[in-house]
């Protein structure tokens, strides 16, 4: 078993994580019972980033190894409504020759079902070989649980529960890698809170926490499922319109459709009642913001923000309480 997975491994058996007996030191016993392996171990661990991107053909996979493993004719893996099948007799609910729980007996998350042997009947050894198949398949994801939600929480932001910088730069590269391919185009925006110090210092932190999260929650609710809303820190944050719907010419406009949300999230947040500051402050608290757009103003994430951050400074100089688009005019109210 590769040394760089050996956490892995242990995650995947527990205490039976020692080194396995070298086969060819096995007794004849000891050959017949075969346990699960750790050429199989490895197997099952390569698997486990697919697990964590919902690749869940990966299912397949794991029912050819159990098919090769206990020499069936088909085996059939469920985890909850995902299917993957194997061999030329994969089995059914009703047809399976032997039956597998994933996970515990009171709270399973699918099933193993084995077809035919391959070798007339099936022995106690292959049966003991299916349980252990059940515990490290639900073992597996059982760590892709764990390993997601920490990588939820290492890519979203503590306070307002958006996605971070760090996740916001991942995102834009799997943007400008797909934009780059099927000549598409994106919108990035650069946008701080005018005069955020102020409130912050009159009203308390507590205050600028629920203005902080409040407006990310706004902007969500403004814009569209493909769009990401980031903060990049402080009060700043950062939108990617990502319109994919079709190519775009060089020099063309920005989309009106982005024009539209940012009209639509300043009438909502002139009317949003903030409750820290007052039904007295309704439609005081404004923003300001920069819009840049790959490729005619930045052809990697970087240059993209430090565009739309200098046309976020330009709006600032203008006045506040407007965007500004780099290549064209402020857009106010």
């Amino acid at each position: 078993f590769p040394p760089e997975r050996s956490a892995l491994r242990t995650a995947l058996l527990g205490e039976q994580a020692e080194t396995p007996t070298p086969i060819e030191t096995r007794t004849p016993s000891q050959r017949e019972s075969s346990s699960v392996g750790a050429e199989e171990i490895g197997r099952i661990a390569l698997n486990l980033p697919r697990v964590l991107d919902k690749q869940l053909d990966t299912l397949g996979d794991l029912a050819e190894m159990i098919c090769l493993g206990i020499e069936a004719r088909g085996v059939e893996v469920q985890v909850g409504r995902e299917i993957g099948r194997a061999g030329l007799d994969a089995a059914g609910r009703h047809d399976a020759k032997l039956t597998e729980l994933i996970g515990p007996r009171e709270r399973p998350i699918g099933r193993i079902r084995a077809g035919r042997s391959g070798r007339g009947e099936y022995t106690s050894a292959d049966k003991d070989k299916l349980r252990q198949y059940g515990v490290l398949i639900y073992r597996m994801f059982e760590a892709a649980a764990k390993q997601s939600q920490w990588r939820k929480l290492a890519f979203t932001d503590d306070l307002t529960r958006l996605p971070n910088r760090r996740r916001l730069m991942a995102f834009l590269r799997e943007v400008i890698t797909r934009a780059t391919r099927e000549n598409e185009s994106a919108t990035v925006l650069v946008f701080d809170i005018d005069d955020f110090k102020r409130y912050n210092d009159a009203y308390g932190h507590d205050a600028g926490d629920e203005i902080l999260r409040e407006i990310g929650k706004l902007f969500v609710q403004c814009s569209r499922k493909t769009d990401m809303v980031a903060r990049l820190g402080g009060d700043e944050f950062v939108v990617v319109f990502w319109d994919a719907e079709k190519p775009r010419a060089e020099g063309s406009a920005h989309p009106e459709r982005v024009l539209d949300i940012l009209q639509r999230f300043k009438r909502a947040l002139g009317t949003h009642t903030f409750s820290r500051l007052g039904p007295e402050a309704v439609g005081f608290l404004t923003i300001s913001g920069g819009l840049a757009r790959f490729p005619d103003q930045g052809q990697s994430p970087e240059t993209l923000l430090e565009a739309a951050d200098k046309a976020l400074l330009r709006a600032k100089a203008a006045g506040k309480n407007r965007f500004f688009i780099v290549g064209g005019e402020g857009v106010a109210h």
